[in-house]
């Protein structure tokens, strides 16, 4: 997608030297209304002047709301309503959010604390490239038990060829969730959608044919948001992925057609994160099976099992695996490979990215 890349750098150019200085036309607005309201009355006025004023204090409203606008999507504070003059409320919020985030101390392995820049950048991208490096030499062969395999009839559809009314769905969710690397919301390419809708099937044709997504398609910024007001080890924060717009819309897309088949081959012991089920089945259940144990003064214990960056930690071979006993096609298995191998992964560190290397987690 070239180019939405060069849209990228034009609108950067036009909110520098144009869109962006809200402030300085703000100014010229509000000295040419004095102006005009200082003269209102005397014998120069005229109905020229009258509707010259109506138009700047119409500009000087749009300003106001394109400011709030800009602010509100910063923030993506949903119970914003727009023409709101909130933009002092919207930038102290916008400044304390930058303030958390910014990491100025950490824990480091060994026990130390440091404040040093350059020393928390390496110890988290060591972090990170010790979590996503894959130490063992996989292979998988599980035997004796149900795979809850998919027909084939279900395979053949999930494999069909992209439509763009499948595709044009997609961009009524999520309008204005945080961008990625390319900077670009749903809510920009649906309005868009007209002049790129050409370049975006063709994207989805030739991911359909390779299941290849290019580098610059599928960058990947990993932020970190700290889980509470007192953070010191580099756990204590939430690594949060932002990935590309069309990345976005294409996994979109394809968890939408893996939603139709996820009841028929997860077992009913499974009931969060699948259509049409439950989580608190689950914990009525082993509520049940706890007060039943309990009345009949039955010995036994409860395990409860929590994996550390559970998602971080699969293999893609793994992962493979599974999806060929369950029955998924061979195109269909390609496209998941393409979708988590070809990404590239940078963390953010106080607003500068340092890549990383990943071979395993989704």
């Amino acid at each position: 997608m070239r180019k939405l890349w060069k849209v990228r750098k034009e609108l950067k150019t036009w909110n520098k030297e144009v869109f962006g200085s809200t402030q300085t036309r703000k100014d010229v607005l509000s000295a040419r209304i004095k102006q005009l309201d200082d003269i209102e009355g005397g014998p120069n006025w005229n109905d020229i002047f009258l509707a010259e004023r109506k138009r700047a204090k119409d500009e000087y409203a749009n300003v106001l709301l394109i400011e709030n606008r800009v602010a509100s999507q910063k923030l993506r504070v949903k119970w914003v309503k727009e023409g709101d003059a909130n933009t002092k409320f919207f930038h102290r919020i916008l400044g304390a959010r930058k303030s958390k985030n910014v990491i100025d101390r950490i824990q480091l392995q060994g026990g130390e604390f440091t404040e040093e820049s350059s020393r928390i950048k390496q110890e988290i991208v060591d972090y990170y490239r010790h979590l996503y490096t894959n130490e063992m030499d996989s292979t998988w062969e599980i035997n004796g038990i149900n795979w809850g395999a998919i027909m084939g009839e279900e395979a053949s559809h999930m494999e069909r060829s992209f439509s763009e009314d499948e595709v044009w769905a997609r961009y009524f969710f999520e309008m204005d969730k945080a961008p990625g690397p390319d900077g670009f919301t749903f809510a920009f390419i649906r309005r868009s959608w007209g002049v790129i809708k050409g370049d975006i099937m063709k994207f989805f044709e030739d991911f359909h044919s390779n299941g290849v997504i290019s580098r610059n398609m599928n960058e990947t910024f990993i932020c970190l948001i700290p889980k509470g007001s007192h953070v010191g080890r580099i756990e204590d924060f939430r690594p949060i992925s932002l990935v590309t717009s069309m990345y976005k819309l294409l996994a979109n897309v394809l968890a939408h057609r893996l939603k139709v088949v996820l009841q028929h081959t997860i077992a009913m012991e499974q009931t969060a994160f699948v259509p049409d089920r439950q989580m608190m089945d689950s914990v009525l259940i082993a509520s049940e099976v706890v007060e039943y144990a309990r009345k009949r003064g039955l010995q036994g214990f409860v395990l409860k099992l929590d994996f550390a960056k559970a998602y971080d930690r699969v293999d893609w071979t793994f992962l493979d695996y599974v999806l060929q006993r369950k029955g998924f096609g061979e195109r269909w298995r390609l496209w998941m490979k393409g979708c988590v191998s070809s990404a590239h992964y940078s963390v953010l560190i106080n607003g500068r990215h340092k890549a990383l290397l990943k071979d395993k987690g989704v």
